[in-house]
């Protein structure tokens, strides 16, 4: 994303490495919306913009926050149980890492794609943290919509409702294959989500932007200006192929 970076950094790990940046520099956690409502209009919108890009995309839900504090470790395996049972996921696998810190996790197809958790322990070996995903094909969308709401809902008080990141990434379809102008991709993006830009990177392979939107609602801060949405071009270098990603409010993925 670094136009300046050198050539031998891909351009998909100078994304990692903005997203991380900004991360340390104080973009704001997503902001949660209450309004179901709300949400259901901003997948809508996300959704209906795929249909007239891809062929075919990966799409990848998901929602992190910091969950409950926990006493010792038998206290964080029942925690990691008991939202496994609320998740409707088999029971998981209590792991340990080199520094003692413990992490629950369990996975199963589910809503026509794949259904992970994992709950993991932070450095103060008190408070837990909860990463619920859900992960598969574009085509799978309505599903993954269902998913995400109904844990949405069983998530107990306001407290332990954080907002959700959403990454789609695949081919392009033919329409913009042929065209392979990768500035007029970013600006019908732009268009459809009656966007403006805060950011942009580009480099001879890949250009990438920031982007506001009132038709979205969950969003991050750079500054003062809030983030809805993110949209990357990238030529893959060994196939020449082009990759599109979207990513809202961040991509937190390579492209």
């Amino acid at each position: 994303m670094n136009k300046n970076a050198p050539v031998s950094i891909s351009v998909g790990r100078v994304a990692m490495i903005v997203v991380i940046l900004v991360a340390v520099m104080g973009w704001n956690q997503f902001r949660a919306v209450a309004d179901a409502g709300q949400t259901e209009k901003g997948w809508s919108e996300l959704l209906r913009l795929a249909d007239t890009l891809y062929d075919e995309a990966k799409l990848v839900i998901y929602q992190e926050q910091p969950y409950l504090a926990f006493e010792d470790i038998s206290h964080f395996e029942s925690l990691g149980r008991d939202l496994a049972r609320q998740l409707e996921l088999p029971a998981g696998h209590l792991k340990q890492s080199s520094d003692g810190r413990p992490s629950y996790d369990t996975r199963a197809p589910g809503y026509g794609g794949m259904v992970l958790m994992r709950l993991a322990a932070l450095d103060d070996g008190q408070t837990s943290y909860l990463t619920i995903r859900w992960e598969g094909s574009l085509e799978e969308a309505r599903l993954a919509q269902e998913w995400q709401e109904r844990v949405t809902h069983a998530q107990p008080g306001e407290d332990h409702k954080a907002g959700w990141r959403i990454n789609i990434q695949g081919g392009m379809n033919s329409t913009w294959k042929e065209l392979a102008d990768k500035e007029a991709v970013i600006e019908y993006i732009q268009e459809e989500l009656k966007a403006s830009r805060v950011d942009r990177y580009e480099d001879s392979g890949s250009l990438s932007v920031s982007l506001t939107s009132p038709l979205l609602q969950e969003y991050v801060l750079s500054g003062s200006d809030p983030i809805h949405a993110q949209a990357a071009v990238h030529r893959v270098t060994e196939t020449g192929a082009w990759r599109l990603t979207l990513g809202s409010p961040m991509i937190t993925t390579e492209y």
